[in-house]
């Protein structure tokens, strides 16, 4: 700018310098918003105004620009492009478990819980009048109308929602127990569990011939011998008696119970004798003896034989109850399939352990106390057991298995003189002598006893094991 004298007011004042005449002068007029970085010059065409945008984002815009080297305005000017930064959105935090959220149990779901709920207590009505079949029956429906509208768990789950699983757990234990006395009192139906006797026995059965059969193929004959005798009891014990007319499913049981046989007596002869069979002392120390551990130079006592029958027997117990609980919830939760297979493996699991530790114990009759007092703590393989015809007993051969009702045939009532004979008399079997001929077979119940029994018909051997277990006081 330029001072120029005004006479009027008698100060200076500015006044601009024509442009032609800065263009002699070499001054250069600089634009407003200039900001230098190294030999280049960004100058700003416009202002650039950016709306602000809350709580959304903001899509990155191409803002046009100007740059010129050297200065020079007008002079290799050249549009480049310029981000707009985007606005940062605030996002809402989620909601805590503290803080109140929607309604747990929608217009819907209440309805539905009070349904369930109606029939619980129908239930415990029916139970206490003794009809024990509509009791669970109406228990069964009103636990899984309420589990369907029950959350999976979760940490951090409102009150409620525990409080509600609380008390499906409560009337689980209920609907349990009803079973118990219901089972007690003969009041148990068929229909209250997916087993019937002889399914349950003819499953048990099958499967121990055919771990009877593996063990065949890796060369345990003595075990398969062993397995192939429990297996084929329990399905004599399941085949009812022939009788005209009969189903096509017990007859063709009865052509593989001929099998089975066949192989039973091929794997008796080929099996070597049992080991306790010739009386000969075990080799394992008494109770209390100390062994030498490789990786130690201190003797450790041993656990006695006692105390390992006892923790073995509390072990697997608990086995196969966990079996049979996880089977209640798959059918309470309308799972048949998978129930049926979990009930299968846990009373397989429970005949084994039987079997396995009678054969070994020195005194059966305190090893079936202990069993006894083992089942009075597991209350749902309990009554498993119990519905399915299942008992533990002393065998004639002086060990202790597990044994199920005979079945009678169809059409017979349970009172008739003919469902009360042995199932195996009128089997058309070939005969068993070959099987352990080394060994005397028990009395059949039939027979008479006292003075007739040397006018009693030539024996048919029992397929229960034949030899006596090995006692730690015969040492």
């Amino acid at each position: 700018k330029n001072l120029v004298w005004d006479p009027a007011t008698g100060e200076y004042r500015e006044e601009e310098i024509p442009v032609e005449v800065q263009e002699l002068m070499g001054i250069k007029k600089e634009p407003s918003a200039v900001e230098e970085v190294g030999p280049w010059t960004w100058a700003v065409k416009s202002e650039i105004v950016e709306p602000v945008v809350k709580k959304e984002l903001v899509e990155p815009r191409v803002v046009p620009a100007r740059f010129s080297k050297g200065g020079g305005r007008g002079r290799g000017l050249v549009e480049r492009p310029m981000m707009a930064l985007p606005v940062q959105v605030q996002v809402p935090e989620a909601a805590s478990p503290g803080r109140a959220g929607p309604p747990l149990l929608a217009a819907k779901q209440e309805p539905q819980r009070e349904s369930g709920e109606t029939a619980v207590r129908a239930g415990r009505a029916a139970a206490e009048r003794g009809q024990y079949t509509q009791a669970i029956s109406r228990y069964r429906a009103g636990i899984k109308s309420m589990l369907e509208i029950t959350p999976p768990p979760r940490r951090g789950e409102p009150e409620e929602v525990t409080a509600r699983r609380q008390r499906i757990n409560t009337y689980l234990a209920e609907m349990e127990a009803i079973s118990q006395r219901a089972g007690a009192a003969g009041a148990l139906d068929a229909g209250i569990s997916m087993l019937t006797d002889q399914n349950l026995a003819v499953e048990c059965g099958e499967a121990l011939v055919q771990r009877a059969r593996g063990l065949m193929m890796v060369g345990r004959l003595a075990e398969a011998l062993e397995k192939y005798h429990e297996g084929v009891q329990f399905l004599l014990d399941a085949t009812p008696e022939a009788s005209t007319g009969e189903q096509e499913e017990i007859a063709a049981r009865r052509r593989r119970l001929n099998v089975y046989l066949t192989e039973l007596e091929d794997l008796a002869a080929r099996a070597p004798a049992p080991a306790g069979a010739s009386g000969a002392c075990s080799s394992v120390p008494g109770p209390g003896a100390y062994v030498l551990p490789p990786d130690s130079g201190f003797p450790v006592q041993r656990q006695t034989p006692a105390e390992e029958e006892d923790e073995t027997l509390r072990r697997r117990i608990g086995e196969c109850e966990a079996f049979m609980r996880d089977a209640h919830v798959l059918e309470e939760m309308g799972m048949k399939d998978q129930a049926h297979e979990k009930y299968r493996t846990g009373l397989l699991s429970f005949v084994e352990t039987v079997q396995d530790l009678g054969s070994e114990t020195a005194d059966v009759n305190y090893l079936k106390a202990k069993i006894d007092l083992c089942l009075a703590g597991a209350v749902t393989l309990r009554g498993q057991v119990f519905r399915a015809g299942m008992a533990v007993l002393v065998l004639p051969d002086g060990r202790l298995g597990v044994r199920s009702r005979p079945a009678t045939p169809s059409g017979l009532g349970p009172n008739s003189s003919q469902a009360q004979a042995p199932a195996a008399a009128a089997l058309p079997f070939k005969s068993m002598a070959s099987v352990r001929p080394t060994c005397a077979p028990p009395r059949p119940r039939h027979w008479p006893s006292g003075g007739d029994r040397s006018r009693s018909p030539p024996p048919v051997p029992s397929m229960a094991r034949r030899w006596a277990p090995v006692r730690a006081s015969h040492c």
